[in-house]
């Protein structure tokens, strides 16, 4: 799912139009995207009222956005992230404006800018009135898991993107290079 697909959408609790998609709160951490941002007015509007509803709450996304619960709350230890913010790497150098936001259930893989060049998420170091990229992680920091895998004690899913935890549970289980080879692109993949 891409985040302009969801911007600028219509959000209903029920029948009842609560207001319109603007953009999302991310762990800048784990990089999930945490809470959508609203506003009951106008995108024309700069005076606006803006809440925040934390993804949970999400019954559907189609023509518009529709809540489970209308549950607004109060998005904590998240950066809150906006499409047409300036881009920079961290040596200064401008890579263009942030167009879209690439999620895999609900957590950020990829940042694209207005030129078509994407960067992984896992790059995005800080967030405001413009958005600071680092150095690309290590392989397979950032990268996701595309077969379930036994780790002590719980299993790791298919789609989790893969942080120093799942890392640090994949060597406590004996599965690091499982984990490793289900995150490789798929003509590299193999059955261990």
């Amino acid at each position: 799912m891409l985040l302009s697909q969801i911007v600028g959408k219509n959000v209903f609790s029920g029948k009842s139009l609560k207001g319109t998609c603007r953009g999302v709160s991310i762990s800048l951490k784990s990089r999930a995207v945490k809470y959508l941002l609203c506003s009951r007015e106008t995108a024309q509007n700069n005076d606006y009222t803006e809440f925040s509803v934390s993804v949970g709450c999400i019954a559907s996304v189609n023509d518009a956005v529709f809540l489970k619960r209308m549950r607004v709350s109060e998005p904590k230890n998240c950066a809150r992230f906006f499409t047409g913010r300036p881009v920079y790497s961290e040596e200064g150098a401008y890579l263009g404006i942030a167009s879209d936001l690439v999620m895999e259930n609900f957590t950020a893989t990829k940042l694209v800018t207005d030129t078509g060049k994407s960067y992984p998420a896992a790059a995005i170091s800080a967030l405001g009135d413009a958005v600071l990229l680092k150095r690309e992680p290590l392989f397979p920091l950032g990268s996701i898991v595309t077969a379930d895998l036994p780790a002590s004690p719980d299993v790791i899913r298919a789609g989790t993107v893969i942080s120093r935890a799942t890392l640090k549970s994949a060597i406590a289980s004996g599965c690091l290079i499982r984990l490793t080879l289900s995150a490789l692109p798929a003509p590299y993949t193999t059955n261990l």
